[in-house]
Formats: structure tokens, C-alpha cells, sequence
């Protein structure tokens, strides 16, 4: 499985990434509202959380993540930021510890492709109110002068599948710039 290596966090935070995938872009068709529950799973140094924080300015942003000195990034961004509903989790890929139907939207950034198994897209569904969404981008599965190798990469399909294999109901698929895919998923009202 590909982690995303720390030592190579600035990447993560580039102008060039911010280009080719933009995140208020991705909020813009978020419909988050001032109280949103969002939560941010392998937020990483925050390029996703913080724009969040932002938009959710009554609600909460949870960034979560597995590597403990991504956290130690984003909590001095935070903190420069002055940013006040912004909460780092530190998980496992089997456990996120947060209640159970306690989100109204989950956001997978470009970290699809690193969960082997489906342990982590049902922790998601469980923390998921019913009707809460999840909104996905990845990789598309191709060679591109940038990201994962190829070979860690998930197609649209197999992205897709594995989403609904967690339990949602996979409502769009769509390309996202160049090198990206959206999916946009739900949990259902009667779960």
C-alpha cells in the first residue's frame, strides 16, 4: 500500500497542486452549510481542512489522519491561522474515533487509492449521519507527471465499487481536471 511519505509534505501544500485541484472548487458543489460536520479523512497538512474551516464557520472540520506528523503540520497551521473548528483525529485504517452518524460530510483527497482494505470506507459510512455524504477524488488510472505510481491507482469503476461495497449509494461520477475523478456518494436515510 502507498503512504504518502512526510518527508515530502510541502508537495502537498504547492501552488501547482492548488492548479490542477482546486479545493474551493470542490466545496463550491459541496453545499456545506455554516453548521456542517465535515470530516477530512487523510487530511494531511490540511489542504482540504482548512479551506473547509473556513466555509463551516458554526460547524466543524475534523481532519483525519493516520501519520501523527502530518498532524504536527496542521496544528501549526491552525494555530498561525487562528483557526478555531478545526480538530485533528488521529486514526487507524480500522478505527476512527468519532460517534457514530456524528458527520454530515466525509472527503477523500487523493488517498482513496491507499486504503487496502474496506475496513476504512465503513468507518466512514458508521460516522456518516443517514443522508450524509461522502465525496471522493483520486487518481485517474493512468500514467501523470505527478502522484502515485499507476500500479496504487483505482479506476472510476473500481473506485465506484468499492464505495458502494462500504454501503453507500454512489450517485456521480465525473473526470476532475486532468489527472483527477469525483465521486460523490451517500448514506442512505434508512441506514
Amino acid at each position: 500500500m502507498h503512504k504518502f511519505p512526510v518527508e515530502r509534505a510541502g508537495i502537498l501544500d504547492s501552488s501547482e497542486r492548488g492548479l490542477i485541484l482546486n479545493p474551493d472548487d470542490i466545496l463550491d458543489s459541496a453545499e456545506l452549510n455554516s453548521d456542517s460536520v465535515v470530516a477530512d479523512i487523510g487530511s494531511g497538512t490540511g489542504f482540504f481542512a482548512i479551506p473547509a474551516s473556513k466555509r463551516v464557520s458554526e460547524g466543524l472540520v475534523y481532519a483525519v489522519d493516520i501519520q501523527s506528523e502530518m498532524h504536527d503540520i496542521l496544528s501549526k497551521k491552525i494555530s498561525e491561522e487562528g483557526l478555531g473548528n478545526i480538530e485533528t483525529i488521529l486514526s487507524t485504517e480500522t478505527l476512527i474515533p468519532l460517534d457514530s452518524e456524528s458527520v454530515d460530510i466525509a472527503y477523500i483527497g487523493n488517498t482513496l487509492h491507499e486504503l487496502a482494505e474496506l475496513h476504512t470506507l465503513s468507518e466512514v459510512f458508521r460516522i456518516l449521519r443517514p443522508g450524509g455524504r461522502l465525496i471522493a477524488v483520486d487518481w485517474k488510472k493512468e500514467e501523470t507527471p505527478m502522484g502515485p505510481p499507476k500500479s496504487h491507482r483505482l479506476s472510476e469503476i473500481e473506485a465506484s465499487a468499492l464505495i458502494e461495497s462500504a454501503g453507500f449509494t454512489v450517485t456521480t461520477v465525473e473526470d476532475l481536471g486532468p489527472y483527477n475523478y469525483i465521486i460523490n456518494a451517500v448514506k442512505s436515510e434508512a441506514d
